[in-house]
């Protein structure tokens, strides 16, 4: 599901275009699973992310989950390091 904005929805994984937890993005939850991001039109967009689904979720760099795993912890809010920013392209939740 799409948002914008900053505006996360509930018990969900959000994917922020920006840093700070901004610009909008896309949200998922616990138990979803996304191949390519590309799919959503979010491939190498994310900048920042917060979780509250409940459960560990992972990010991976490349698509079909490949490529090491970020852990995205329960009750977390990261803003990627530059190294990583916008290089997100599978997700695990």
């Amino acid at each position: 599901m799409s948002f914008s904005g900053s505006n996360c929805p509930e018990r969900s994984l959000c994917l922020y275009r920006d840093a700070n937890y901004t610009g909008g993005g896309i949200a998922f939850r616990g138990g979803d699973f996304v191949m390519n991001l590309g799919t959503y039109g979010v491939n190498d967009t994310m900048s920042s992310w917060s979780n509250n689904a409940y459960r560990d979720c992972f990010w991976f760099p490349h698509a079909d989950m490949v490529g090491g795993g970020h852990v995205m912890s329960t009750f977390k809010r990261i803003n990627l390091p530059p190294n990583e920013n916008d290089t997100a392209s599978s997700i695990l939740c």
